[in-house]
């Protein structure tokens, strides 16, 4: 498939689970977007991914398989709500810097 010229480039909000891998491909098949890069979000003490618990290890080699660059928010297995949105929000204006203004 042709890629739009115009295509938004897009941060794919990462679990590694069925749903993500399901929107991934939905939104991969559309020429309006193009998905720059995978994020996702781990506890610090566990290196697991907070959604589904899955290891860093393995988030690791999805990515790697779909040749996407993966971002990691590393925070506490129990982050306070204004340390959540303060480790997200600075990541997407760093991604806005990039061009990156869709978040999926």
């Amino acid at each position: 498939m042709l890629q739009n010229s115009n295509a938004a480039k897009v941060v794919m909000n990462w679990s590694s689970g069925k749903d993500a891998s399901l929107a991934y491909s939905i939104i991969s098949a559309n020429p309006d977007y193009k998905i720059e890069c995978l994020l996702t979000t781990m506890s610090i003490e566990h290196n697991r991914v907070f959604m589904h618990g899955i290891r860093e290890n393995l988030i690791d080699i999805q990515a790697y398989l779909m040749k996407m660059p993966l971002l990691k928010i590393k925070i506490p297995a129990s982050p306070n709500d204004e340390l959540y949105k303060k480790a997200i929000n600075d990541t997407l204006q760093e991604l806005k810097t990039n061009g990156i203004n869709t978040a999926a």
